[in-house]
C-alpha cells in the first residue's frame, strides 16, 4: 500500500508542471480574450435614477474562438471595484454589468446579467463589492480596468479628462462627442471592429466617436448595430419618382394589399393617404404607421395631428416614436427613414415623408423625391423587415400608441403651402423591371460612417460617376455655426465628395436652393466651395443650387439621393452630423440593373440642366454718395437674364441679406460701409454666384 501511494505522488509530482502549464494556457487565453466592450459613463439626467452612477453600465466580451471561463476577475474605477463570479463566456458573447438594472431595462431594451450598484430587480444577480463604493465612473474622465484574480491589469479604457492612463493604454484618451444633439449623456463608448475583428489596441482609435478631424459612429444606449447587408438574386424593382408619380402608386400599394400594411416615416399629414389605409383597415388588413412624436424636437403639426386623428378613429394602429423620458431619451433621434411594407411581399423605399408634396395626387406640383419598390425576393423583404421590428417591434419604452387626449389637434389646420410652379412630369409613370439585382442595405446610425462598406465607403468606392441629389449638405459639422469649424469639424460627407473628384471620378451635386443663407454651412456656401476648388484645381467637379423654377420643382428639393457608377442609392440620409450619427436613417444601393439607374438618371440631368448658372454679373463697383452707397456693375451677355437680385452684409463673418432687386445694372442702398453682393438671375430662375464688392 505504501509502495502504491510513493508511486502515486511521484507520478503527480512528474504531471503538475504539465497541469500547471495548461492552466497557464487556459489563463492566458481568457486575458487575450476577454476585452471591455462598452462602457456608459454618463447617465442622462431621468426620473428613473436618484444617486450617482445609477445609469452607468459596462459591458464585457469575449473576442476570441473559444468559450472561456474566469473566477475571482473584477472591474474597478477610479471610485471602486466590483467582483464578477465564476462564470463561463461563450466565444462571441457580451456580458451587461449595469449600476441599476431597471433604468438598464428601459433604455437598453433588455435586462443586464448583472447589477452592482442599486438592487432594482431581483431577477438579476448582484455583483459583490470589494470595498464600501461600487465603480462609479467620473463623468468629466476615468479609467476603466478589467483585472484577473491576482489582480494583473487585463483590459483598459481611458476617457475624458484622464491625463496619466497607465500602461498599455497609449495616446489619448477617448473623447465623447460633444455635439448637439449628439452629447456624452447615454453616449456608450464601444469597441470598434476591424472588419469582422475586434480592435483590440489599447488607445483611442480603437474605440467609438473618434475625433473631430475623423470621427466615427457614435453609440447610444438601446441603439442596433445592424451590419451593411446584401441580398443577390431575381426581383422585380419599380421605379418612381415625385412629383411625377409617387402619389397614385402609393395608393396602389395600399389598395392591393390583402394581410398586413406598415408604414415608417418623420412625417404623416396627408389625409387620402390616410383614407386610403382606413379603407384597408376596415377591409380587414392590419394596418400599423410608425412616425416621429416630435419632429424638429417639437409637437407636431396641426396638419399631423388631423390625418393621425383621422387614422386612429378609422382603426390603424399608430406608433409614435417619442420622447418618453424628456428631451434626447430615445434611441434615436428622430426617426428618419421612410419605408413602407405589404403582405410582407412588397416593399418600397422613399426619401419622402407621408405629405402631399413627396407623394402628390397631382404631378403638376411637389416635391422632387426618388422612389423605388421591391418584390419577388423574400430576402429582399426580410431586409426592411428587420428594421421595422428592432424600431417598432420590440416593445421599446420610446414608442407608445396614440393617445386621445395626448395627440388630438388642438386647433383646425391653417397651414397654406402657398402657389406652386407648374412642372411638366420628366416619368408620368411608374417603370417596372425583373431581372438579377443586387442591394445593399446601409442604415443610419449603425453603418453610414463605415468608410468601406457604408454610405461613406459608397462615395470612397467611387471611380467613374458620382451624381448627387440632395436636399443639403452642411459645410462642416460639430457644436457651433462659427466658420472655423470648417477647419475644426470637417464634414466627411463633404470630404469623401472632394476625394472623389481629385481622383477622377466626375461630380455633379445638385442641392435645393431654399436651404441657404441661415449660416456659412448651408447650401449657397457648400456650393461656391465647391465650385472654388473645382476650379483652382481644375477637377471634374460642379455643384448647383437647383433651379425651382426651371426644374418646375413647385414645393423642395427633397431628394436625398446618389449615382455612383451605375449603381442608384434611394436614401433618406441628408448630409448632417444628426443624419449620419443619430437618427434613423435608411438608404439601399440598387446595383445590377441599369435600367433603373437609367430611369433615376434621367431625372437627375433633367434637374441638373435646368440649373445651369448664368455669369457672375462682372465689374461691379460701389460709390459713396449723399445718402448712402450706389452700386454698378456690367450687364450680363445673356439674354435670359432678367433680374438682379442684392445682398448685404456687415463683415466677412455675417451671412448675406437681401436688400432688394433690379432690372437695370445698379442699385442704390442707404448703407454706407460694409460688403455687397449682386446675382444675376434668369428667366427660368437659375441664379448665378456672388459677385462680391466693399466700403
Amino acid at each position: 500500500m505504501q509502495r502504491r501511494l510513493l508511486a502515486a505522488l511521484a507520478a503527480f509530482l512528474l504531471l503538475a508542471p504539465l497541469l500547471s502549464a495548461c492552466a497557464s494556457k487556459g489563463d492566458l487565453e481568457a486575458a487575450n480574450d476577454i476585452r471591455i466592450y462598452q462602457a456608459l459613463p454618463v447617465a442622462r439626467s431621468s426620473q428613473l435614477v436618484e444617486t450617482e452612477g445609477e445609469g452607468e453600465a459596462i459591458a464585457l466580451v469575449n473576442t476570441g474562438a473559444e468559450p472561456h471561463t474566469v473566477s475571482g476577475w473584477s472591474v474597478e474605477t477610479g471610485s471602486g471595484r466590483v467582483l464578477l463570479p465564476k462564470l463561463t463566456i461563450e466565444a462571441g458573447r457580451i456580458i451587461y454589468l449595469a449600476n441599476d438594472a431597471q433604468y438598464f431595462a428601459k433604455y437598453w431594451n433588455f435586462a443586464p446579467h448583472y447589477e452592482y450598484g442599486q438592487d432594482t430587480d431581483k431577477a438579476v444577480p448582484d455583483l459583490k463589492l470589494t470595498g464600501t463604493n461600487p465603480p462609479v465612473m467620473n463623468d468629466q474622465g476615468d479609467v476603466i480596468r478589467l483585472l484577473d484574480d491576482k489582480a494583473k491589469l487585463i483590459d483598459i479604457l481611458a476617457y475624458g479628462t484622464v491625463s496619466n492612463a497607465p500602461a498599455p493604454w497609449s495616446g489619448p484618451p477617448v473623447e465623447l462627442v460633444n455635439s448637439f444633439p449628439l452629447i456624452p449623456a447615454n453616449q456608450v463608448i464601444t469597441r470598434l471592429r476591424q472588419g469582422t475583428a475586434y480592435r483590440m489596441e489599447s488607445r483611442a482609435e480603437s474605440w467609438s466617436g473618434g475625433t473631430r478631424m475623423a470621427p466615427q459612429r457614435v453609440y447610444f444606449a438601446g441603439q442596433t448595430d445592424f451590419p451593411v447587408k446584401t441580398v443577390s438574386g431575381p426581383m422585380t424593382i419599380t421605379a418612381a419618382a415625385a412629383p411625377d408619380n409617387t402619389g397614385p402608386l402609393l395608393l396602389s400599394l395600399i389598395d392591393r394589399a390583402k394581410k398586413s400594411i406598415r408604414l415608417v416615416a418623420y412625417q404623416f399629414n396627408h389625409k387620402e393617404v390616410a383614407e386610403h389605409l382606413v379603407a384597408a383597415a376596415r377591409r380587414g388588413v392590419k394596418v400599423q404607421v410608425g412616425v416621429e412624436r416630435n419632429p424638429g424636437g417639437g409637437d407636431l403639426f396641426d396638419s399631423d395631428k388631423e390625418a393621425q386623428e383621422l387614422l386612429a378613429k378609422g382603426g390603424v394602429e399608430i406608433l409614435y416614436y417619442y420622447k418618453w423620458d424628456g428631451d434626447l431619451s430615445t434611441a434615436l433621434n428622430p426617426i428618419h427613414s421612410k419605408y413602407g411594407i405589404f403582405d410582407d411581399e412588397t416593399v418600397f423605399v422613399s426619401s419622402g415623408n407621408f405629405t402631399n408634396s413627396s407623394y402628390a395626387m397631382d404631378s403638376a406640383c411637389g416635391n422632387r423625391e426618388w422612389m423605388a419598390v421591391f418584390a419577388d425576393n423574400p430576402d429582399m423583404i426580410d431586409l426592411i423587415k428587420d428594421i421595422w421590428e428592432a424600431d417598432f417591434g420590440t416593445g421599446y419604452a420610446g414608442v407608445r400608441h396614440y393617445g386621445e387626449k395626448l395627440d388630438r389637434p388642438l386647433r383646425p389646420d391653417t397651414y397654406d403651402p402657398g402657389p406652386c410652379l407648374t412642372y411638366k412630369a420628366v416619368k408620368p409613370e411608374p417603370a417596372t423591371f425583373s431581372g438579377k439585382a443586387t442591394v445593399t442595405r446601409i442604415l443610419s446610425p449603425d453603418n453610414t460612417m463605415d468608410r468601406e462598406n457604408g454610405f461613406l465607403g459608397i462615395l470612397r468606392n467611387a471611380k467613374q460617376e458620382l451624381l448627387i441629389s440632395a436636399n443639403y449638405i452642411n459645410k462642416w459639422w460639430g457644436p457651433a455655426p462659427a466658420e472655423q469649424n470648417f477647419t475644426e469639424y470637417p464634414q466627411p460627407y463633404l470630404t469623401e465628395i472632394v476625394a472623389a473628384a481629385r481622383r477622377g471620378v466626375d461630380v455633379k451635386v445638385i442641392l435645393d436652393r431654399k436651404v441657404t443663407l441661415n449660416s456659412k454651412r448651408d447650401n449657397h456656401y457648400v456650393v461656391d466651395y465647391l465650385n472654388g476648388l473645382a476650379q483652382m484645381e481644375q477637377l471634374k467637379l460642379e455643384a448647383r443650387l437647383v433651379n425651382a423654377d426651371g426644374a418646375g420643382i413647385g414645393r423642395t428639393y427633397h431628394n436625398k439621393s446618389l449615382i455612383v457608377d451605375g449603381a442608384v442609392v434611394i436614401s433618406s440620409i441628408n448630409g448632417s452630423e444628426n443624419s449620419f450619427r443619430y437618427a434613423r436613417e435608411l438608404a439601399l444601393k440598387i446595383d445590377e440593373m441599369p435600367q433603373v439607374t437609367n430611369y433615376y438618371r434621367d431625372l437627375f440631368m433633367h434637374d441638373w440642366n435646368a440649373s445651369a448658372r448664368p455669369n457672375m454679373p462682372a465689374d461691379l463697383t460701389a460709390h459713396p454718395r449723399n445718402d448712402g452707397t450706389f452700386l454698378h456693375w456690367s450687364r450680363n451677355p445673356e439674354t435670359d437674364v432678367t433680374r438682379y437680385e442684392i445682398y448685404y452684409r456687415p463683415n466677412q463673418d455675417a451671412t448675406w441679406m437681401k436688400v432688394g432687386t433690379a432690372t437695370l445694372p445698379e442699385f442704390a442702398d442707404s448703407r454706407e460701409e460694409g460688403i455687397w453682393g449682386v446675382t444675376a438671375v434668369t428667366k427660368a430662375g437659375a441664379v448665378s454666384h456672388y459677385a462680391e464688392v466693399n466700403r
